[in-house]
């Protein structure tokens, strides 16, 4: 290793006159202010390239104050600084969570609080395999990134949104890695390619140094391109599995919560009447709709788990939503409806095929007093044929941590406690056309932030014989009256299709809606809230993906590899000298 690689806290001690410079920069104890300005400086640069400022060049660059401080900082004070930053940053990219309810002005601060100790720890981790075993830089980096970003994806139920790579999303040729190790490879490749260049810099006196990390950087961005250019120019192939023709419902619905009954009633009334006439404003009868999809929740009635419950009320209230289905489909102009049906339609008793609806769902199980938030299938007889219950729920909204122990607490929150569901879904689509038949996995809001849930999903699925074609994620951002969360999600979804190789189809209430290909390519994206149809056709994709076969394993690697460098670390403090 030559001189100016060896880490400054393994040196000899420098000179006074070295002493004296370095603490003029504030970068050798940490000491004065400007250690603050440089970790404040890291925060205001990751938070530019994220929209809604989305200036994407700029999450190349953004690593680079806090990779220095990895590099040139000593402990103490520095830590505080550093969770400071992390709590500028987080509290500017969460904001959004104050929009729906009074209840997020609480949960804003503390989620901002609790994200912000992920910057101090990235410098740990970093500081620790530099300092105390000599890793190199452009290693140990992209290492403790890593390993942050999958402990902040897994931890206390896991928050994938707003990782690194999500600034490139709509980069599709710096984001194609994805699919070799998931977000986290992405994000490896991106601070070491950061971290080469903040050597560069510090080194530029050095020629043969600099010419080193030149080199480091060259080769990753030929690879992340190369790599990138070969998967997009690829065919994917779709077996003789042929595309479906499906129609994206998206109304733009403000989430709001009534004080009253009758308030409540309306709301729901103006709800159903939007995605309604939407509904019959989208299908045309030269299109052949195969799928009409809603958003989350956007299904007004609650849809009550009969579960062979004898009680004829239940049954009667299960017929009247079903029904309600029938009549909302019935009323589509008759030549759309290409297959006569063998049983009568039950609202005008014409014989006649609807066409299968999945929709967002509220259901109750009125014996067991529970509630889930579901996703529902209705078959082009107007029965419900499959359902999904969400497994992920989301903190604050849909569950408060030891709300179980203190259920006072869910007074306070927006939505009572859900309850999650145990099992993915595959929900088998068959068109109008010959041969025209995929496999659908559904998911519900957030879950599709979390990478592990949907790969985990995807691969259950296929291990039981029912491989899906495509990922739906049926969500309502309506929580968000438009705010940078709408660009968040949609950056997730399309993380999820380039890492699991599958098309996306999005419903998302106020926004964004969209088809997304396996590698992917935004093909049709709705606008931020704002009502619009998308009628897309979506086709298999059966391309390898890495990422589904070895999923988290060397993120939790570089997780174990930090932690293990910062306990020998703290060991050492303990040892006689």
């Amino acid at each position: 290793m030559a001189e100016n690689d060896v880490p400054l806290e393994s040196r000899a001690k420098p000179s006074s006159k070295t002493a004296v410079t370095n603490t003029k920069d504030g970068l050798a104890n940490g000491r004065g202010c400007h250690s603050l300005w440089i970790a404040l400086a890291g925060s205001v640069l990751l938070w530019a390239s994220f929209d809604p400022v989305g200036w994407w060049p700029l999450a190349l660059i953004a690593p680079a104050p806090w990779i220095l401080l990895v590099l040139k900082s000593s402990p103490g004070p520095l830590y505080l600084k550093l969770w400071l930053a992390g709590f500028v940053y987080w509290a500017a990219m969460l904001y959004f969570i104050t929009l729906p309810h009074w209840f997020g002005w609480v949960g804003w601060p503390v989620a901002a609080a609790y994200f912000a100790f992920y910057v101090p720890l990235f410098v740990g981790f970093a500081r620790a395999l530099v300092h105390r075993f000599n890793v190199p830089a452009t290693v140990a980096c992209p290492v403790a990134w890593v390993a942050a970003e999958c402990l902040r994806a897994h931890v206390i139920t896991g928050f994938g949104m707003a990782m690194l790579p999500h600034a490139l999303f709509r980069q599709l040729w710096l984001i194609q890695t994805a699919d070799l190790a998931g977000g986290y490879g992405t994000s490896f490749l991106m601070v070491m390619f950061t971290t080469a260049g903040v050597r560069i810099v510090m080194h530029r006196r050095n020629i043969r140094c600099s010419a080193g990390y030149g080199l480091v950087a060259a080769a990753t961005a030929t690879f992340v391109i190369v790599y990138g250019q070969m998967r997009l120019f690829e065919k994917a192939p779709g077996g003789s599995t042929k595309g479906l023709k499906i129609a994206i419902v998206q109304g733009s619905i403000d989430t709001v919560f009534p004080k009253t009954e009758p308030e409540r009633n309306e709301h729901y009334r103006r709800q159903y009447e939007q995605y309604r006439e939407l509904t019959l404003a989208v299908v045309q009868p030269e299109h052949q709709v195969d799928l009409i999809v809603w958003p989350e929740s956007k299904f007004p009635w609650p849809i009550l788990r009969v579960d062979d419950d004898p009680n004829r009320q239940l049954n009667r209230q299960q017929r009247q939503i079903v029904d309600a289905f029938r009549e909302m489909n019935a009323r589509l102009p008759k030549q759309l409806h290409a297959i006569q049906s063998t049983s009568p339609d039950l609202v005008g008793g014409a014989r006649r095929s609807l066409i299968p609806m999945l929709t967002g769902a509220h259901e109750i199980d009125p014996v067991n007093q529970l509630q889930y938030g579901s996703a529902v299938l209705f078959d082009s007889r107007g029965n419900i044929v499959s359902r999904y219950q969400k497994m992920h729920r989301v903190m604050f909204g849909e569950y408060i941590p030891f709300g179980q122990w203190f259920p006072v607490l869910y007074r306070f929150s927006p939505s009572g406690p859900m309850t999650p569901g145990d099992a993915p879904v595959a929900m088998r689509i068959g068109g109008q056309r010959d041969g025209a038949e995929l496999t659908i996995m559904p998911n519900i809001c957030f879950e599709s932030t979390v990478p592990h849930l949907i790969r985990r999903q995807l691969n259950d699925l296929a291990r039981s014989g029912k491989e899906p074609d495509v990922i739906a994620n049926l969500t309502d951002d309506g929580w968000f009256f438009g705010s940078n969360c709408l660009d968040l999600h949609l950056a997730c979804n399309v993380f999820r299709s380039v890492e699991l190789r599958k098309p996306t189809v999005v419903a998302a209430n106020t926004g964004f809606s969209a088809h997304i290909d396996g590698n992917g390519r935004l093909i049709a994206v709705g606008p931020r809230r704002a009502t619009q149809n998308l009628l897309v056709c979506v086709e298999p994709d059966h391309r390898f993906s890495w990422y589904r076969q070895i999923g988290d394993t060397p993120a939790w690697i570089c997780v174990v590899v930090s932690a293990l460098g910062v306990l020998v670390s703290r060991l050492d403090r303990f040892r006689p000298r």
